[in-house]
C-alpha cells in the first residue's frame, strides 16, 4: 500500500517545502550512483517554465549534474521513441537512474522487472492535472517482482498550504480561491 507526503511551494522567500521537497530527489540521486538498483521516478507537471528552466529540465539536469543516466518522457518526445520504449520498459529503462516524465507516460506503460525505489511528483498550476499525475506515479513499482523500495510518495504542490490560504483570505492579503483547488484534486487521489 502506498501512502503520499506533501510539501508545499508557495513561492514566498524561504521556499521551505521546495526545498525540502528537492533535498528527497537529492537523496534518491545519492542512492541510485551508490546502487543503481535504486531508480526513480519523477512525474512532473510542466516541460518549460517562465524561466525556461521547466520542472522537466530542472530534474534532468540535477541527474545529468550528478552523473545520473537520465531518461525524459514528455509530450515532445517523438512517438516513435515512446512507443519503441514502452513495449518492454523493462529492457529500456535497465541502463537508466531515473525516468523523468509528464503524464505522457501512463496507461499502457507496465514495467514487470525493473526495480524502482521512490517515486515523486511535481505538481504545477497550469500543467498536468495532479489526479493523472497520480495515475502516472502509481506505473511505478506496481509489480509484486518489482515492488516499489520506498512506497510513500513525495508531493510538491505548486500552492500554499491550506492554512497559510486560510490566513490571507481572512486578512484580505489574497482572494479566496475559486474551485477547483489543488485540495479538490487532492481529495480524489
Amino acid at each position: 500500500q502506498r501512502s503520499v507526503r506533501l510539501f508545499y511551494d508557495n513561492k514566498n522567500e524561504e521556499r521551505v517545502g521546495k526545498k525540502q521537497w528537492m533535498a528527497e530527489i537529492k537523496a534518491a540521486i545519492d542512492a541510485c550512483k551508490k546502487n543503481p538498483e535504486h531508480r526513480f521516478a519523477v512525474c512532473v507537471g510542466s516541460t518549460i517554465g517562465k524561466t525556461g528552466k521547466g520542472q522537466l529540465a530542472q530534474i534532468c539536469q540535477m541527474c545529468e549534474g550528478a552523473g545520473v543516466k537520465w531518461k525524459p518522457y514528455a509530450g515532445e518526445t517523438q512517438q516513435s521513441h515512446k512507443l519503441i520504449d514502452l513495449q518492454d520498459p523493462d529492457t529500456a529503462w535497465i541502463e537508466f537512474g531515473a525516468i523523468i516524465a509528464t503524464t505522457s507516460l501512463s496507461i499502457g506503460v507496465d514495467p514487470k522487472r525493473i526495480r524502482f525505489a521512490r517515486v515523486f511528483i511535481w505538481t504545477c498550476r497550469t500543467g498536468c492535472i495532479p489526479l493523472t499525475q497520480f495515475q502516472a506515479a502509481g506505473r511505478f513499482g506496481r509489480s509484486k517482482d518489482a515492488p516499489l523500495l520506498n512506497t510513500t510518495i513525495d508531493i510538491l504542490l505548486n500552492c500554499a498550504p491550506p492554512a497559510v490560504d486560510e490566513a490571507l483570505v481572512k486578512t484580505k492579503a489574497q482572494e479566496k480561491v475559486v474551485r477547483p483547488t489543488f485540495e479538490d484534486e487532492l481529495d480524489q487521489l
